[in-house]
């Protein structure tokens, strides 16, 4: 029979067998793999996560760092699972970064390899946003920049228009410096309409677009414009306005208010209803006398002005009539040709240095231009208004005369003192503070010449020139005499030349019969 001492040893015995047989511990093994979505200012970095014990809790993420070293590595958490991601934001383009993956569990943090991946610079990202404070003709657009691209942002705004696809749009532009929020007002939309708008952001490296949205305005005021007055003259005026649109609702008024001060336009005249155009013809005004109105327009809102805009009448000289056009000088021009009733008449015609008109324009007719005979040879020479004597009478005169003298200016021997020719200097003055359009009145072509700072017009119509007994080019082209004789070849007067389509200051020969436009001089 065995001893209890037997028994006992086999059982120690046993237990030490059972003991050198359990297994060692499975230690996980961490992968990092490449970085994906690496573009504008983020990248999705990955890790993979071996040889994990089944129930074992564990946390898992990544570091990087700008250095090999991670020296000063930042941290991003991820979900514990044995495939695992971050998604990276905030980085710098032109940059290589360094990361690598961990895990954290009951054998202490264990550590992937470490990868790099480079960032690229990219277009930005852009959202568009409801937009805010909408009223009868105006609203808010909102936008947000998720991402700038890692790139800075160039230009932010807005597209915006009445067509769900986006034609005829408009820009808004965003005038401050972007931040992941920004928002544009935009003003003078027609009331009672639906507008489709879309952000829009661009950086170095291209331009996103965000999704079209809409919003609807309500009824608002008309939106009424004032515009330069026509026609006028020493008691007469039209006033003009521009209705783009009701508000959302019928125009049921709309005139002018005006008066002799700015700031007390107690005078009402109505025009009509409806959009579009409309004008007032204004009759028993002052001569040369200033006016100031604006446009108005009423629908069931209210009623909604246009800016205030002024005119001068014409002011009267010897029975004449001058207009104001706010040039530099204070020169003013008449409202029609020598010889005519009206702005859209020729007039008459003159040699330059005549005051008459004639049957018969050459130098045979021409009053300071005479012949002498030489070997049998006729010869013909100037006799005044000569600062060349191979253009002299006999080869000889001089008198280097080169303006005019009031006994040979067309305007001041018909219209009296105070009215003359224009000089050249009168003709670019003219031409470089008005705007020039070519247009018609009453079917007579013309140039047009409104005033930068006045608003107030004369009409040049093409009246053409004569030579011998014919009348050339009227209706395409206009030739006005100015006081000065030409620059070089003193048989020729400096002249204002234009037609449909060019306008200058050149040289014409003074034999020829041309338009007479006088001017004379503001005493205020």
């Amino acid at each position: 029979m065995k001893s209890k001492f037997y028994i006992f040893a086999t059982i120690i015995m046993m237990v030490a067998l059972l003991s050198s047989c359990k297994e060692d511990p499975i230690v996980p093994n961490v992968v990092t793999k490449d970085a994906t979505g690496i573009k504008g200012d983020y990248a999705t970095l990955h890790g993979e996560v071996r040889n994990m014990s089944d129930g074992e809790d564990y946390k898992c993420g990544f570091f990087y760092d700008v250095s090999a070293e991670m020296s000063s590595p930042k941290e991003i958490k991820a979900n514990a699972n044995a495939r695992f991601s971050a998604k990276v934001t905030g980085l710098l383009p032109g940059t290589t970064y360094y990361f690598k993956a961990y895990i954290q569990c009951s054998a202490g943090q264990i550590e992937g390899e470490t990868l790099t991946f480079t960032l690229q610079a990219a277009g930005p990202s852009v959202e568009t946003r409801p937009a805010s404070d909408v009223t009868g003709n105006g609203a808010t657009l909102n936008a947000a920049i998720p991402s700038n691209g890692g790139s800075e942002i160039t230009l932010c705004g807005f597209y915006y228009s009445t067509s769900e696809r986006m034609s005829n749009k408009e820009t808004a532009q965003y005038t401050g410096t972007p931040d992941s929020l920004f928002s544009v007002p935009i003003s003078g939309l027609s009331g009672n309409i639906t507008y489709y708008y879309k952000a829009f952001a661009k950086n170095a490296f291209g331009t996103a677009e965000g999704e079209i949205m809409q919003f609807t305005t309500g009824i608002g005021a008309p939106n009424v414009q004032t515009r330069n007055a026509t026609n006028v003259a020493s008691s007469t005026a039209t006033l003009v306005g521009f209705i783009s649109d009701g508000g959302g609702t019928a125009v049921t008024e709309c005139g002018f208010v005006y008066g002799t001060s700015a700031s007390d336009l107690s005078q009402n005249v109505q025009s009509g209803s409806g959009t579009g155009s409309f004008t007032k013809a204004l009759t028993g005004l002052f001569a040369s006398t200033t006016y100031y109105y604006k446009a108005y327009a009423t629908n069931s809102l209210g009623t909604a002005y246009g800016d205030i805009v002024s005119f001068t009448t014409s002011g009267i000289l010897n029975g004449y009539e001058w207009v104001d056009l706010g040039l530099p000088s204070r020169t003013l021009w008449a409202t029609c040709n020598v010889g005519a009733n009206s702005p859209d008449e020729y007039g008459d015609y003159f040699a330059w240095g005549e005051t008459t008109a004639k049957e018969k324009y050459d130098k045979t007719t021409y009053r300071y231009c005479r012949s002498w005979y030489s070997n049998g040879w006729e010869y013909y020479g100037l006799t005044k208004y000569c600062n060349n004597a191979n253009y002299g009478y006999n080869l000889l005169f001089t008198d280097n005369l080169t303006i005019l003298e009031a006994c040979d200016d067309a305007a001041t021997a018909n219209w009296g003192a105070g009215w003359r020719m224009p000089t050249a200097e009168d003709f670019q003055e003219l031409y470089h503070n008005c705007t020039v359009i070519w247009t018609t009145q009453n079917g007579v072509a013309g140039k047009l010449f409104t005033g930068r700072y006045s608003g107030n017009s004369i009409f040049l119509p093409a009246a053409g020139r004569r030579y011998d007994s014919s009348l050339g080019n009227a209706g395409s082209y206009g030739y006005y005499w100015s006081s000065s004789l030409g620059t070089g070849d003193p048989t020729d007067a400096r002249d204002l030349y234009f037609n449909s389509g060019t306008f200058g200051v050149n040289g014409s020969s003074r034999f020829n019969g041309q338009s007479v436009r006088a001017v004379c001089q503001s005493q205020n």
